[in-house]
């Protein structure tokens, strides 16, 4: 219906209906068309970046490169305030949307390729997380105020809502401003240094410098290109405590913090703040530290500053952008009753060193529950339905142990057993920063006590067996372990991972 193009070429197809008629139908409108006509060799609009289409009352906007397959409808995406509230209405989108600059940003900077050539448009959270970053690193610098807390802050965006994009645009955007001298995403432990790169990778190739050990990162500092470094918490501090003077420590430097949430809080933020003499942080999180739930002094905004931009789980589930909760509340025999209610946190634990918790008549009926209800809980009854796989989350160490035992044992005359899987590494038993707070885990297994370290290589063993792997317990051994796992897990080979 309406054509917008940039510098002559077609860059936006606006799809519109009469009031009343199902937003729908314009997408399958669009969709038709894509597939017969405008892709063509030779047709001007295969230039086409994104697709707006309008019933009056709902508005949405979407990449040409949304494949359209029968779910595609749910990337679409409406356009809304820094508020999160959606800008529905066909005058209030256009006013907005299509105001000059604005369009144009979301053209050229807030749209990303990954490494299939599948065009990404971000959503307007993650443009207005972003723009508030770029924001305050320039007012900063403008102000001369950096590296206090006021030239950082936080993001508060909910897991599952593509922080890793919403980081490395403002990485990416951050490189571009001509008075910064590097950025740092650093994010938590071995594992995501490896993910993020895989994740970053795939949204820019060529823009990201990984540094597998702390000399790699000592050397990737002192190449003269504008490329983002990923790093983890621990090899930046290793640096900081064997580098007494490096010339970076007074260039303009931008940290971004993946999980702004855990060991940020510790000696690598006290050395930083120490050696470096203008930089600008920012932590993006899905749980922040608020003071109320802070044990020691810090909080998510003493380390980094204040929010810059918020969007909540409950922001999502009303986007439909995440997938709603769904409890199943289920009896177990009546003589658990009153510990199941129980919420002083120190008769808890005392309960279940009494066994309650763990009393094996428990564990079993719970371990055959969860046998009998797997595949219809994990949709895999559809005809030709892959279904998914599923994650079991225990409390303890112990609790892992006895229910992996119960599920064999159950499952020991079953022509089909469900592939089960556990995994969980030793954490020092480090002071807590916040209520409910995870502690940083580390892939030394000297740590563990005999029994878990025996259950662990129990474990291994297993799965040695099922997938003709050789992984030990050693601390290499169990890194690849780790790896191994999670790439079976993510390719449905893993039934039940028991964390």
């Amino acid at each position: 219906d309406v054509t917008v193009l940039v510098n002559g070429l077609p860059l936006v197809q606006i799809e519109l209906k009469k009031r009343g008629v199902a937003i729908r139908e314009a997408f399958n409108q669009v969709h038709r068309y894509s597939k017969e006509s405008l892709n063509t060799d030779n047709s001007l609009f295969k230039y086409l970046q994104l697709f707006v289409i309008s019933n009056g009352t709902d508005s949405r906007y979407f990449a040409n490169t949304t494949q359209r397959n029968k779910n595609s409808f749910d990337f679409t995406m409406n356009w809304a305030k820094s508020d999160n509230g959606l800008i529905k209405d066909l005058k209030d989108f256009t006013a907005t949307f299509f105001q000059k600059q604005t369009l144009l940003n979301v053209l050229l900077h807030y749209s990303v390729f990954d490494d299939n050539d599948t065009l990404l448009a971000m959503r307007p959270y993650q443009i207005a997380a972003t723009e508030r970053i770029l924001w305050k690193i320039n007012s900063a610098y403008q102000a001369k105020k950096w590296s206090t807390p006021d030239s950082g802050g936080y993001i508060w965006h909910t897991t599952g809502s593509g922080k890793t994009l919403t980081s490395f645009k403002a990485a990416r955007l951050a490189t571009e401003l001509d008075f910064i001298d590097k950025v740092f995403f650093v994010v938590d432990r071995k594992d995501l240094d490896f993910q993020t790169m895989k994740e970053y990778q795939r949204f820019s190739p060529d823009s990201v410098n990984g540094s597998e050990s702390t000399a790699g990162l000592k050397r990737n500092l002192d190449k003269e290109d504008n490329k983002i470094v990923v790093t983890t918490i621990q090899k930046l501090n290793n640096l900081m405590k064997g580098e007494g003077d490096l010339p970076i420590y007074s260039k303009q430097v931008v940290f971004i913090f993946d999980e702004a949430h855990r060991s940020q809080f510790g000696e690598a933020q006290k050395n930083l703040k120490k050696k470096f003499k203008k930089f600008y942080q920012f932590g993006f999180t899905g749980t922040p530290i608020f003071p109320e739930n802070a044990l020691g002094a810090e909080t998510t905004g003493s380390v980094f500053g204040r929010e810059l931009h918020s969007y909540v789980i409950k922001d999502a589930i009303h986007d439909e952008k995440v997938l709603k909760f769904k409890v199943d509340y289920n009896d177990v025999r009546p003589q658990f009753k009153s510990i199941e209610a129980e919420q002083d946190e120190k008769k808890l634990t005392a309960a279940e060193n009494k066994h309650a918790l763990l009393h094996p008549n428990r564990i079993d009926e719970i371990s055959q529950y969860i046998l009998n209800n797997f595949k219809q809980k994990t949709h895999r009854q559809q005809a030709g339905g892959k279904g998914f796989n599923a994650m079991f989350a225990v409390s303890s160490v112990d609790a892992a142990k006895v229910y992996y035992e119960s599920f064999k044992n159950l499952q020991k005359e079953s022509n089909n057993p469900l592939k089960i899987a556990t995994i969980f590494s030793f954490a020092a038993n480090e002071e807590q920063n916040a209520v409910g707070d995870i502690a940083d885990e580390g892939f030394e297994i000297s740590a563990m006590d005999s029994s878990a370290k025996e259950f662990l290589s129990e474990a291994i063993a297993n799965y040695n067996a099922t997938f003709k792997t050789n992984y030990g317990v050693d601390s290499s051994g169990f890194q690849n372990y780790y790896r191994d796992l999670a790439q079976r897990v993510q390719n449905q080979e893993i039934d039940l991972l028991i964390v």
